[in-house]
């Protein structure tokens, strides 16, 4: 009977071990913003397969800013963090096998980008003349002959 129990207890030990090891994450990190240290919890954050263009796979982090990635196999990766009005973060070479089954990126600082206007002119013209159903409306603003005339000069 007790060599039933140790049996039992050793698959189980086994399994339960396997399914924590499956659960961890391969990839993780945690995405700041750079001034102010405050977690951004709404970027996006692609994984590519090295050499590749199309993403394998999207993830956003959580209200701490923290995400993790567990459902890749072995092979090469590199990570692209981008949100707008933020510098783009990118990690070109992940290696991901048996020897080193983990890689955390670490604390990830967005640096915003800072565009901005001194001032905006907008300059328009009405036109001259306007023609409704009824009646042509004639704009003296913008007759540059009108500056120094009367209206019979308009005309």
């Amino acid at each position: 009977m007790k060599k039933y129990f140790y049996g039992t207890a050793a698959l189980l030990c086994f399994v339960f071990l396997s399914i924590s090891l499956l659960a961890t994450p391969r990839i993780k990190g945690q995405i700041i913003e750079d001034g102010t240290k405050k977690p951004i919890d709404f970027a996006d954050i692609l994984i590519y397969v090295k050499g590749e263009s199309t993403p394998i796979l999207h993830t956003s982090p959580d209200a701490n800013g923290r995400f993790a990635v567990d459902e890749l196999k072995d092979g090469e990766y590199s990570v692209l963090v981008k949100l707008v009005g933020y510098d783009l973060f990118s990690c070109p070479e992940i290696k991901l096998s048996e020897t080193n089954p983990f890689f955390d990126l670490g604390i990830i600082g967005l640096k915003p980008l800072e565009v901005g206007l001194a001032e905006v002119e907008i300059i328009a013209q009405k036109k001259q003349i306007v023609y409704k159903l009824d009646k042509k409306v004639i704009n003296p603003s913008s007759n540059i002959l009108s500056s120094g005339g009367t209206a019979v000069d308009i005309l």
